[in-house]
């Protein structure tokens, strides 16, 4: 026989043992922020590398309302397509990363919130992730985020991997949102509508004086006299008369 040519014997190796070896590795890589990049984000949505989708129903829910006749806070009809392009098969995508006066500052939860990758992570319409009613023009989107975070954040009408151009809801500014559960429902929860340039966007908002605008946010902005700032969660209007009435819980919260 000729042993210098010879291959040692095959040695059988528990499927126990390379499970273990496995999930000591994807929590190290976890734990240096590179989970994305396994398509682990604990994010609702991200697609796995199976294709198959990693739903995590978490403590903060994000919601945009892409409905035609859709009002902002000065009571006027939102252009939707202002700045974004309505093209077919085009879908709402959510874009983030923490602020920079966020005290908490983490590159895992930044790369889970797409580090302002535009149309990058997508949102749901279908009834899943979080998503309480199917094809009913509100996307939803959920995230497990430690509370006093401060996020800075905006969403993308387009197509999976394009840019900014054609798909944001505006350029050059961003809304802002501190993770704090005001009504104490257990959730955080953020119903917007797509293109509204009078409620949480820092720069260049367009809430009338009137209002109680003045131009930008900050963390402490309280525009109208609530005494809830502008940067966290708020009612929704759920008849239509421009004031707020109600508070958004998700059904699916805790899901």
């Amino acid at each position: 026989m000729n042993t210098a040519n010879s291959r040692p014997a095959a040695v059988a190796v528990p499927q126990a043992l390379i499970a273990g070896s496995m999930a000591l590795v994807l929590a190290a890589l976890s734990a240096c922020g590179f989970e994305p990049l396994l398509g682990r984000a604990t994010a609702s949505g991200h697609e796995l590398p199976d294709g198959g989708t990693g739903c995590v129903v978490g403590n903060v829910f994000f919601a945009a309302d892409m409905n035609e006749g859709t009002l902002d806070d000065n009571c006027d009809p939102i252009d939707r397509f202002l700045w974004a392009e309505d093209k077919p098969g085009a879908s709402m995508f959510f874009a983030a990363g923490i602020h920079p006066d966020s005290p908490i500052q983490d590159n895992a939860i930044e790369q889970m919130l797409g580090a302002w990758q535009p149309n990058l992570i997508p949102m749901h319409d279908d009834g899943t992730c979080g998503d309480e009613v199917a094809s009913d023009g509100i996307w939803t989107i959920s995230f497990d985020l430690p509370v006093g975070l401060r996020i800075g954040y905006k969403y993308t009408w387009g197509l999976q991997g394009e840019n900014w151009g054609g798909t944001e809801e505006w350029p050059g500014n961003r809304r802002l949102l501190e993770i704090v559960d005001v009504n104490g429902d257990g959730v955080v929860a953020r119903f917007d509508e797509f293109g509204d340039q009078t409620t949480n966007k820092d720069k260049a908002n367009q809430l009338l004086p009137a209002n109680g605008g003045r131009g930008s946010i900050d963390w402490e902005t309280d525009a109208n006299g609530d005494g809830i700032p502008d940067a966290r969660e708020r009612m929704v209007d759920t008849d239509g008369d421009c004031v707020l009435d109600t508070w958004w819980t998700p059904s699916t919260a805790g899901g």
